[in-house]
């Protein structure tokens, strides 16, 4: 199980849950873990910021994690080999895919810091991290069906030109983070309504 936080957040530190709670990015997946049937509860949690990977094995929960940092993947990468099985022709054709959406994402990176007016600052750094992250939650939700049926995020995108897409973006986010019954009646009709509360 992998609990996936963006580069801003700090693995050690509790984040608000719906509930109210404060759980760090390890206890919110012990808690999904817990709420699975027992034979479906996995081996391995493993947490990341996009700095950082944390690797806790269930076998000895109360051991510390392995750590390793993205700086340094390139020459460890073969302590994440536990997520792979080599033999499965399935999971080979997955990482193939994942390997494939991995790549366009960072296409996807690389055009989107061009248009920021100071692509070393440590904001623009923050923000198209964060930007990133929700384009990548974008298209894996429209993919499985989250937003209410698929294609919605191709769909809705398709209606602006180049130059409205950064106002059409911060404006479905902003849908995205407000509860149905909270949103603007008034919003235009530009389909951003019809998106599932996915906060």
């Amino acid at each position: 199980m992998i609990e996936q936080k963006s580069s801003t957040k700090d693995l050690d530190k509790g984040i608000k849950q719906s509930d109210g709670s404060f759980l760090t990015p390890y206890q919110q997946a012990k808690r999904y873990s817990a709420n699975l049937p027992y034979s479906q509860r996995p081996r391995w949690i493993a947490t990341s910021n996009f700095k950082e990977f944390r690797v806790y094995d269930m076998e000895h929960p109360n051991s510390e994690p392995q750590v390793i940092k993205l700086e340094d993947l390139g020459k460890e990468y073969y302590r994440l080999e536990f997520l792979v099985d080599k033999g499965n022709e399935h999971l080979e054709k997955e990482q193939r895919v994942s390997l494939a959406a991995g790549e366009l994402v960072g296409k996807i990176y690389s055009e989107l810091l061009k248009q920021y007016k100071d692509p070393d600052s440590k904001h623009t750094q923050e923000s198209i991290n964060q930007l990133s992250v929700r384009i990548v939650f974008c298209l894996y939700a429209e993919d499985a069906g989250i937003f209410g049926h698929k294609n919605m995020f191709h769909d809705y995108l398709q209606d602006f030109d180049a130059k409205s897409m950064r106002r059409a973006l911060i404006d479905l986010f902003k849908v995205l983070d407000t509860k149905e019954e909270n949103r603007d009646p008034y919003l235009a009709d530009d389909n951003s309504k019809l998106f599932l509360y996915c906060k």
